[in-house]
Parts: C-alpha cells; structure tokens; sequence
C-alpha cells in the first residue's frame, strides 16, 4: 500500500519540499525499507528524495541507513531553520495537520455514505421484478378517466384528447374549438343554448 496522502505532506513539510540527500527542490515520498521487503507506510519509513536521489539511491539496500540518517539530519535543519524565520511556523502546521486529517476523515464519511447508497439502490432493483411492474402497469391503465367536458373552447382546452388519450386539447381560434396537438382531432365549441 503506498503512503498516505496525508503522510506524503507531512514529510513534505518536514523536509521544505527539498530532497534529504542534496536538498534539491521537489520530492518524491520514498520507503526507506522497501514495501517488498516489509516496509511499512509509516513516518518512520518515509524519506524525501528528488527524483534523481530516488532513482540512485532508493532501490540500493546499502543505502537505507545513509538515506534514513540524511532524512533526519535534514529535519533537524528545516526545523531549526524554520523557528529562526518565523516562530509561528510550528503552531501553523499543527492547524495544517488537523485541516488535512479533518479532510481525510470527511473523505471517509462520504465513502461510507456512498457505499450505504449503494447498498440501498441495490436492494431497491432487487425488489422490481415483472409481477411489481405488471401490478403498476395495471394499475395506471385501469385508471378511471374523467369524461370530456364540452363547451366553449376556453373550458375545453387542457383536457386529455377523448380520442388518442395522450394529446391534450389547444385552442383552434381559426374554426372555433379545440385541436389535440397528438393526434390532431378536432371538436368544434358547444354553447349552451339560452
């Protein structure tokens, strides 16, 4: 398993983004005691290395005490350097810690949250068979349609076509009456006589 993004920052920070070996700046997190050979993802075993270092030294068994003696030689020098420019460096990134474990935790709420959804929509699909879709079916075309009311064209619009049962009835002002916009079946205004 490869470090932590949260681990991979802290040794950033710990090392001012330079490498231990020849403080170049931009660094790659390095297991100091290979994961193959049961290195761990810990603090202990992760060292700040350029690319170059990690490309010479990182695979070079021999190395691993050199590199972690360099490592912790180079902590020492940010963390002195670091209380010279500015004593609130520390308290800093203390809050910088706690935002990004904050931020790990919350990734984790999510991912939980996420599965639980899952696992609902799961269940949900697993319960629609043919005989509940059947059953629904049935039931919305056994609903009972209200009757066509006829009248002047502003009470018959907006009702449901009596003839395709999909189209809704608009005004036709060009022949007095309505039109379905599906189907196109007209019915002509019925005034009440007086």
């Amino acid at each position: 398993m490869p470090f932590s993004e949260h681990l991979k920052l802290k040794v950033k920070h710990m090392a001012a983004f330079r490498c231990c070996r020849c403080q170049a700046i931009g660094v790659e997190i390095h297991h100091i005691a290979p994961q193959a050979s049961g290195g761990s993802d810990t603090l202990d075993n992760a060292a700040p290395l350029c690319a170059k270092c990690h490309s010479d030294f990182g695979d070079n068994p021999i190395k691993q005490k050199e590199i972690r003696e360099m490592r912790d030689w180079w902590y020492g020098q940010v963390s002195v350097q670091s209380r010279d420019v500015d004593p609130q460096f520390s308290v800093l990134e203390e809050k910088l810690d706690a935002l990004l474990a904050r931020q790990t935790e919350r990734s984790s709420e999510l991912e939980h949250i996420k599965d639980i959804l899952q696992s609902y929509f799961s269940i949900l699909i697993g319960q629609i068979n043919s005989t509940n879709v059947h059953a629904i079916a049935s039931a919305v075309v056994n609903v009972e349609k209200p009757p066509f009311v006829s009248g002047s064209p502003c009470q018959m619009s907006g009702q449901p076509c009596p003839g395709c049962d999909i189209g809704i009835m608009d005004i036709d002002e060009s022949q007095c009456g309505v039109a379905c916009n599906a189907c196109g079946l007209f019915i002509p205004a019925a005034y009440p006589s007086k």
